[in-house]
């Protein structure tokens, strides 16, 4: 009896762990949750540039004077002298604009200097202002701030919020942040427009005011980043 008893208790528990597996094995596994997509982007191949957007983005080229306010009238201009990238809602949120013949003061009021500052280049800053007898510079400190690394069109520049800093050598390992009127002009090697003036034989520049949309959004800041580190020349 009492082994009739031992057996009916193997039993048992030999069929309680048999269901308990087949309940696992068989059991619905649970729905991965879901993880956030990428925003879907597109191609661009304009005449003279080609890069990728996120969907709803749009880039507008301008040519030969169209696009920009800072040519001087007189000569003949042909090339890219305008670029506009804008938002979903067409909001223009960053602006290239040809710049030629228009002057400006020399000598910085500020300074910007990141951790990878370059000494040497401060102090050429500094002798500069005092040989047209300014003042020496605001140092703003940015050697602590995060922020967003841009190569467009092989020019090294860093975004703090809405404002972008541009390296004038990036082939040293230092930063060496634009300042003075080189603060909001890009010098590109391309793209580049032509300048036709008779009797002068036609020349080319890459000479560019940039812009950015001071009221962007922090979304709409990283999704320019991801444009204009895309973009090349054709």
């Amino acid at each position: 009896m009492v082994g009739l008893f031992v057996i009916l208790i193997f039993a048992t528990l030999g069929f309680l762990l048999y269901w308990f597996w087949v309940y696992h094995q068989q059991a619905p596994e649970e729905e991965a949750s879901p993880t956030s997509s990428t925003p879907s982007t597109s191609e661009i191949a304009g005449k003279f540039i080609r890069g990728q957007v996120p969907s709803g983005w749009t880039v507008v080229e301008y040519q030969n004077g169209a696009g920009t306010e800072m040519l001087t009238t007189g000569p003949t201009y042909t090339g890219l002298t305008g670029l506009e990238i804008k938002n979903p809602d067409g909001k223009i949120v960053f602006k290239l604009a040809a710049v030629h013949g228009i002057g400006g003061g020399g000598g910085c009021a500020s300074y910007f200097k990141f951790a990878d500052d370059s000494p040497s280049y401060y102090n050429a800053v500094l002798a500069a202002n005092r040989e047209i007898d300014l003042p020496d510079p605001a140092v703003v400190d940015l050697r602590t701030i995060p922020y967003q690394e841009i190569n467009l069109f092989d020019i090294r520049g860093r975004r703090i919020g809405a404002k972008i800093y541009w390296d004038t050598d990036p082939d040293e390992t230092y930063f060496e942040a634009a300042c003075g009127l080189q603060e909001r002009f890009f010098d590109f090697g391309a793209p580049q427009f032509t300048i036709t003036d008779p009797p002068l034989t036609p020349g080319t520049s890459g000479l560019y005011q940039f812009t950015i949309l001071d009221s962007a959004t922090a979304e709409e800041l990283d999704q320019l980043d991801t444009i204009l580190n895309s973009l090349t020349t054709k």
